[in-house]
């Protein structure tokens, strides 16, 4: 049995007058989707990005407000709310009727073959390869690439500086679990 898409359409509204001043829909959480417009407002300049940054400049956070979960793409229904939030008066940024973006788009294995294929072997800035250490940076890995990971390094020579950071590591582990087996924390 396929699995219904469920889109989230939402609205930004202002929290010095609680005014709706933009919809919008995501398949996404609403969270997610939040954090995509404080990025973007820092990097566009439309209508809705200078507004986002009018709020914020002001000592306020905008507030996401789910306004209906709907079946499918939510298209239809998205511009049917722009449609009566602009009859009611609500002066929104959006620049479009409504509708439009490409919902929930997946790539496909060949085009992340193709992107990974054309990145591969790129130099990058240090300033980059911090920012995707720190963006990764407590996630698990998953098993299998542990693995390969460790599989590449065995009989791999390591330094001095290398096996004392490894052996700290290693003592840290050991004296938490202790601590964790014994509910001495508590």
């Amino acid at each position: 049995m396929e699995e219904v898409m469920r889109t989230h359409l939402y609205g930004l509204l202002d929290p010095r007058t609680q005014e709706l001043r933009y919809v919008g829909k995501t398949v996404g959480p609403l969270k997610v989707r939040f954090n995509k417009h404080l990025y973007t407002s820092k990097k566009k300049d439309t209508h809705r990005a200078c507004w986002f940054q009018s709020v914020l400049a002001s000592g306020h956070m905008p507030i996401i407000e789910l306004l209906e979960t709907v079946e499918g793409d939510g298209a239809a229904a998205e511009i049917a709310m722009i449609g009566i939030a602009r009859s009611l008066g609500c002066r929104l940024t959006n620049e479009t009727k409504g509708g439009d973006g490409a919902l929930g788009y997946r790539h496909t294995a060949e085009g992340i073959a193709k992107t990974a294929a054309a990145s591969r072997g790129r130099p990058q800035s240090a300033a980059a390869r911090k920012q995707r250490s720190e963006a990764l940076r407590g996630r698990a890995r998953p098993r299998e690439v542990a693995a390969r990971i460790s599989a590449a390094q065995k009989g791999v020579p390591k330094s001095a500086e290398a096996k004392e950071r490894m052996r700290a590591a290693a003592h840290r582990r050991h004296f938490f679990a202790a601590l964790v087996r014994t509910a001495s924390w508590r």
